[in-house]
């Protein structure tokens, strides 16, 4: 599918069809390894039970491999959302691959972006390198457009490393983004997350999510 206004259109009815009502990003970096793997799936477990669906970077490597398989075993539907130039890198498994091709010049990591973070009402940052910033960024950039104009923010929640809190990763670094206070204390936990039950918990709360 392409990012454009028909495919789109038609992926939101598909997931109505199946009795979704919301959309929950995993954002973080092809270099996540088994820790990663870990907090995914503690929250996709909690998750499981709701009326939810997925989005994640769709490439075969790093948290978005690891949640695809986690979310297609647990029968949670998995949106990838990718750039056109990663279109050959999509992991095969996705129930939605949703191709963003670039608005100009060549196709670059990161074009997916605004895709990404519209898409969703809420999402877990866990690790994370540059792509992963970017997308923090973007979803702190449209909450503060919402916040300001009384629109239901997208729920933001950074699992941070309890065994190494001092990794250079998005997550364990989110606290030091620009970010206004009124806009934190509106889309983000006012305490700590270690873990993914924690994260899903926060969700589950704030969306009012419907179990399945």
């Amino acid at each position: 599918m392409k990012a454009n206004k028909e495919d789109l259109t038609i992926l939101l009815e598909a997931l109505s069809r199946q009795r979704v009502e919301k959309i929950i990003a995993f954002s973080g970096g092809s270099e996540c390894n088994g820790s990663a793997e870990v907090l995914a799936e503690e929250s996709l477990a909690l998750l499981k039970d709701y009326r939810i669906a997925i989005v994640n970077g769709g490439t075969a490597w790093g948290l978005s491999k690891y949640t695809t398989q986690s979310a297609r075993r647990l029968g949670i539907p998995v949106i990838g959302v990718y750039p056109t130039r990663g279109e050959r890198y999509a992991i095969k498994d996705l129930d939605f691959a949703l191709e963003v091709e670039p608005r100009f010049g060549d196709s670059e990591w990161g074009d997916a972006t605004e895709i990404f973070s519209k898409l969703v009402h809420g999402a877990e940052v866990i690790e994370g390198g540059l792509c992963t910033a970017v997308e923090f960024a973007y979803l702190m950039k449209v909450n503060v457009g919402r916040i300001s104009h009384n629109q239901e923010p997208v729920y933001v929640v950074p699992i941070m490393s309890e065994s190494n809190p001092r990794l250079n990763t998005v997550a364990n670094m989110a606290h030091l983004f620009p970010i206004k206070k009124e806009v934190a204390v509106a889309c983000m936990p006012d305490f700590e997350v270690y873990n993914g039950r924690a994260a899903a918990e926060y969700l589950v709360r704030k969306l009012k999510l419907s179990r399945r």
